[in-house]
């Protein structure tokens, strides 16, 4: 009898781990999700950030430093 009230408490602690590892693959597929989107979103509007670093003077400053 004894073994029978530990077996639900084992499973119940297996059952939060593996709860606790799809929650950690969840969170890093939306990480990568997440960064292929913010990856593509320059590439996707090359025209705009080639204006705005043409018409900042950062970049001119940048190379009168290197």
């Amino acid at each position: 009898m004894g073994q029978s009230s530990t077996t639900p408490l084992s499973a119940i602690l297996e059952y939060r781990q593996l709860a606790l590892l799809l929650v950690l693959l969840l969170f890093l597929l939306y990480v990568d999700l997440l960064a292929l989107v913010t990856l593509d979103l320059p590439s996707a509007i090359p025209s705009d950030t080639a204006d705005q670093l043409a018409s900042t003077p950062h970049q001119g400053s940048a190379l009168e430093g290197s």
